[in-house]
């Protein structure tokens, strides 16, 4: 995952070793709106990125097309999941920062569920054949 174009509000809570919930939030929501769609937008793959145009193209990629999305752990998707959070709670949203916080949840979720579709679609879980996945501790 990227940091070019986070927003400086994400990377100070990724710093902090705690990461509490309790208090995500922005000053700025325009500002904080711009930086996080560049952000996600750079992180897309490269038939996605058209940076200007919004939304962002979506088509059915099955089980190619998305993999760059595919990061697990505390600063994968979930980081992406948790801004938006950050985003939402902004203490003076705007009616164009609510619109592009509401286009990007709606594109976080269609990203999730293409990711979700593609698990889905692994021959192994078609076939309950291979060896099974190593648990990481």
């Amino acid at each position: 995952m990227t940091a070019k174009h986070r927003p400086p509000e994400v990377s100070t809570w990724m710093k902090t070793t705690a990461r509490p919930l309790g208090d995500l939030s922005t000053n700025n929501p325009e500002k904080f709106a711009d930086y996080w769609q560049k952000w996600w937008t750079s992180s897309q793959p490269l038939w996605r990125r058209r940076l200007g145009i919004s939304p962002m193209p979506r088509k059915d990629t099955g089980k190619e097309g998305m993999e760059e999305l595919r990061y697990a752990g505390r600063n994968g998707l979930y980081v992406y999941v948790v801004s938006l959070a950050m985003w939402a709670s902004a203490k003076k949203p705007t009616r164009s920062s609510d619109k592009k916080l509401e286009h990007a949840v709606d594109d976080l979720t269609w990203a999730l569920s293409c990711l979700n579709a593609a698990r889905r679609k692994h021959p192994r879980d078609e076939t309950n054949e291979g060896p099974e996945p190593a648990n990481k501790r």
